[in-house]
């Protein structure tokens, strides 16, 4: 899986960036690990990013349902978000253990595939291709497609997988947690020969990025730098764990100096690990402008003569194959292999810089 890459000649780069129009909107199927309290905060980031981009008409968001861990599942942070954004998105939990086989359709959890159900209705009503991100396990995807592969293969434009590990290694030694979450739906929806966009959380072990993978490092006050009264106070629920049962009402907090510097500087000593959010104006087919060391993402008809538009990630297409273990390994066994689209950073050095300044843009877009 590494060899050497020239990005001039790339086949996918922005992929239809240049064919879009005015208006248009891109059909979403979201999962996600998303919990109230939070596992990872970086749920809650992606959640709000989701929203800020007004290309996508979000279907669906389904909720992992996790069994090893007590945890609520984030219905709260949804509800916020949509009050926040004025819209209104159809959600559901979904299946409660991991897939026992490669073909398991979770029929056999009748009482947990509302998830399931959620995907497959919102893939039979769309009368235009659906793009589905994952950023959690792929137990309800795996199983959609185990329940009707046709319809999945007909209505699924595209599925970009936020998960494991770019670099090849031992499972034993290191096994990425949304892989870990379930192996085999992950391997599933790997090899389904679907359209796959796959963004690997880290290359060559836990928090590590050697350039396969979106993971990187943003610093709070920058990104917290220009959001909305209301957005604070979305952040200032989630981070703090509240349990207050008014969780709208919350919203319109004063500003509480104390919770805001401990959010912003005290928890995590003010820092933010980053996955995916970054990576969503992509898949809305958006340009990345680079602007006085300024980074952020406009619509092609947005974009002014002048505008430097860079390149920070590119995507090439690779012939893999993945395990039972969740490792992904190059075509070595002719018949196995799957073309998937394999996500790769072009400037390593500016990337964290570039992508903090983005993530911080889209939250100020979501409650302007």
């Amino acid at each position: 899986m590494r060899t050497t890459i020239v990005f001039a000649f790339l086949a996918i780069i922005c992929q239809g960036c240049s064919e879009v129009k005015p208006g248009i909107t891109y059909p979403v199927i979201y999962t996600t690990d998303l919990y109230q309290p939070p596992m990872d905060p970086d749920d809650n980031f992606n959640l709000a990013c989701l929203f800020s981009i007004k290309e996508f008409d979000i279907r669906a968001i389904v909720i992992d349902n996790a069994a090893r861990i007590p945890v609520t599942p984030g219905i709260i942070p949804i509800l916020q978000i949509e009050h926040i954004s004025s819209k209104t998105v159809p959600y559901a939990v979904g299946l409660k253990e991991n897939l026992k086989s490669l073909d398991d359709d979770g029929a056999t959890q009748k009482d947990f595939r509302q998830g399931v159900e959620l995907i497959l209705g919102t893939l039979e009503k769309s009368t235009s291709p659906v793009t589905v991100i994952t950023v959690g396990s792929l137990r309800d995807v795996a199983a959609a497609i185990n329940t009707n592969a046709e319809l999945c293969r007909t209505k699924i434009e595209r599925i970009f997988v936020f998960a494991g590990d770019a670099a090849i290694r031992n499972p034993r030694e290191f096994r990425e947690y949304n892989v870990d979450l379930d192996t085999m739906a992950f391997a599933r929806v790997m090899n389904s020969g679907l359209n796959i966009y796959w963004v690997p959380c880290f290359d060559g072990g836990g928090f590590i990025n050697n350039g396969r993978a979106s993971y990187f490092k943003a610093r709070r006050e920058n990104l917290f730098a220009s959001v909305s009264p209301r957005l604070m106070n979305y952040f200032r629920y989630c981070l703090l764990s509240s349990k207050d049962s008014s969780y709208i009402d919350a919203l319109t907090l004063p500003p509480d100096s104390e919770d805001i510097k401990t959010i912003t500087y005290k928890q995590e000593e003010g820092a933010r690990n980053l996955w995916c959010s970054h990576i969503f104006p992509f898949i809305a087919k958006r340009n990345y402008i680079l602007e006085n060391n300024d980074c952020f993402t406009r619509r092609n008809d947005e974009i002014l003569k002048d505008c430097q538009i860079i390149i920070p990630f590119t995507f090439r297409q690779e012939d893999v194959f993945t395990d039972m273990h969740g490792m992904v390994w190059p075509d070595t066994t002719a018949g196995k292999a799957s073309k998937i689209n394999v996500f790769e950073i072009a400037d390593k050095e500016a990337f964290a810089s570039q992508m903090t300044s983005v993530v911080s843009h889209l939250l100020r877009e979501l409650d302007r």
